[in-house]
C-alpha cells in the first residue's frame, strides 16, 4: 500500500486525537501532574521516532533494491512459434542448512540502523532520567507506548472500512 500525503495527513491526525485522548485518560484516571505528563509524552515521542527512523531506514534499502534492478519490458511475441515444454531432469543439490540464523552485517544493518539505534538508545535514557528524577509514571509509560501502535491500528481499520 502506497501512502499518500492525504494518508500521512489521516495517521498524522488520529496520532494527534489519540495523544489528547492518552492525556485525558491519565487525567481521568490518574493525577495529571509533571511526572505523569513528561513520562507519557516521553514514550509517545521515543516510540514515534522509533517507528519513523524504521520507516526510513525500510524505504532506503527498498529504493537501494529498487535501483539495482534491471527491469526491462517484456518484448512482444507476436512472431514466435510455440515451443513445446518438454520435461527436464532436474538435480537437486544436499544443502547442509541448519535452522540456526545466519545474520551478516547486511542484515543487521536492514533491521538496526543507526538512527533507530539512537532512537531506542533515547527511549531508555529518558526512562532512566525520569526514574532518577522521581518522575517516573509506569502507567503514563506504558500507555505512551502503547498509544503509537494503538493509531496504527486505527488508521488500518479506517483505511479498510473507506475501501470496503
Amino acid at each position: 500500500m502506497m501512502m499518500t500525503m492525504i494518508h500521512k495527513k489521516v495517521f498524522f491526525y488520529i496520532l494527534f486525537i489519540l495523544n489528547l485522548l492518552g492525556l485525558l485518560a491519565l487525567f481521568v484516571f490518574k493525577d495529571l501532574n509533571l511526572g505523569t505528563f513528561l513520562s507519557f509524552e516521553l514514550a509517545f515521542v521515543s516510540v514515534f521516532l522509533i517507528l519513523l527512523t524504521s520507516f526510513i531506514n525500510y524505504t532506503k534499502n527498498i529504493q537501494k533494491l529498487a535501483k539495482s534492478l534491471d527491469l526491462l519490458p517484456k518484448p512482444l511475441m507476436i512472431f514466435i512459434k510455440k515451443r513445446k515444454n518438454l520435461p527436464q531432469n532436474l538435480k537437486f543439490k544436499a544443502l547442509n542448512d541448519d535452522l540456526a540464523p545466519k545474520l551478516g552485517l547486511r542484515k543487521f544493518s536492514l533491521f538496526f540502523g543507526a538512527l533507530k539505534l539512537l532512537a531506542y538508545v533515547f527511549l531508555i535514557l529518558g526512562f532512566l532520567f525520569l526514574q532518577r528524577q522521581g518522575q517516573l509514571s509506569i502507567f503514563a509509560f506504558l500507555l505512551g507506548i502503547c498509544a503509537l501502535p494503538l493509531s496504527a491500528l486505527v488508521f488500518l481499520v479506517f483505511n479498510a472500512l473507506k475501501k470496503g
